[in-house]
C-alpha cells in the first residue's frame, strides 16, 4: 500500500510577523497623519454625514495601503524561504485585520473622537440605550458603511496578495557553488 507524503510548505513565521508590524504602524501613522489633519481644518458647521464619510475614506485608504506594505514585507522574506509570496501577503492581511477590527471595535465601544477614527461603521453602534428611530438612523448610517469596509477589505487583501508578490520579485543573488539563495 502507497502511503502519502506530505512535504512542509516554505513558510516564513518571522516573515508574517514582521509584516503585520508593518501594517500595523503603517496603518497607524496614516490615521494619526489623517486626523491630525481633519482636526486642523475641522469646521465645526461641516455635515455630519460628510465627516463620517471622509473618516470611512481615510481608514480605508490607510488600510489598503498598510496591506499593500505589510503584505510586500512578508512576500519579501518569504522570497528567503522559496515559499509562496501570495500565501505570506494574505496570513498577513488576515491576521492583521483581525488585530485592526478587535482593536476599533474596543477602542469604538468608549464613544470617543479615537474611536471615530478607529473604526467608523463600529463607532455608529457604540452608544447604549437608543430609542427605535435613533437605531434606525444608525442602521441607516451603518448600512453603507458596513458595504464599503467590505469592499475596501477586499482591495486591501488583493493588495497585500500583490505587494507581496511585487516584493518577491526581486533579483535573485545565488551562490556560485550551491546554487542557494543568498
Amino acid at each position: 500500500m502507497a502511503t502519502a507524503h506530505f512535504e512542509p510548505a516554505n513558510v516564513s513565521g518571522v516573515g508574517i510577523v514582521f509584516g503585520i508590524f508593518a501594517a500595523l504602524v503603517c496603518h497607524i501613522m496614516l490615521n494619526l497623519l489623517g486626523l491630525g489633519l481633519g482636526l486642523t481644518t475641522a469646521d465645526a458647521n461641516a455635515d455630519p454625514q460628510a465627516v463620517r464619510w471622509g473618516a470611512f475614506a481615510l481608514w480605508a485608504v490607510a488600510g489598503i495601503i498598510s496591506a499593500f506594505v505589510g503584505g510586500a514585507v512578508a512576500g519579501w522574506m518569504a522570497g528567503a524561504v522559496d515559499g509562496s509570496p501570495g500565501f505570506h501577503g494574505l496570513a498577513t492581511w488576515t491576521i492583521t485585520t483581525v488585530i485592526v477590527v478587535g482593536a476599533a471595535s474596543y477602542i469604538a465601544t468608549a464613544g470617543t473622537a479615537v474611536g471615530m477614527m478607529a473604526g467608523p461603521s463600529f463607532a455608529v453602534s457604540a452608544r447604549e440605550g437608543v430609542t427605535p428611530a435613533e437605531a434606525e438612523a444608525a442602521a441607516n448610517a451603518a448600512g453603507p458603511l458596513a458595504l464599503a469596509s467590505f469592499v475596501a477589505l477586499v482591495i486591501g487583501a488583493i493588495a497585500a496578495y500583490y505587494g507581496a508578490h511585487m516584493a518577491a520579485q526581486r533579483e535573485t543573488r545565488l551562490y556560485p557553488h550551491t546554487q542557494q539563495r543568498i
